[in-house]
């Protein structure tokens, strides 16, 4: 069953931009950090989505299960 999370849209920068933060929690459970790429699918609801690990960087990707804790905040 999906889980949906709210998050926050943040002001970033002078010419009016904007980011969404991720928790620490979650970075760290997908192995995302900064440079990392996300793919952000868009037909009416967006979706956004981790983009597979390159050749040279290659780990076992895994999704979050029923029994696994990732902080909400």
């Amino acid at each position: 069953m999906p889980q949906i999370y709210e998050r926050s849209i943040i002001r970033f920068g002078d010419e009016g931009g904007c980011v969404v933060s991720l928790p620490i929690a979650w970075l760290r459970y997908y192995g995302l950090g900064p440079g990392d790429k996300l793919d952000m699918i868009v037909d009416g609801d967006i979706i956004i989505k981790r983009k597979p690990k390159t050749e040279n960087n290659v780990s076992e990707e895994k999704g979050p299960s029923e029994k696994d804790s990732i902080d909400k905040s």
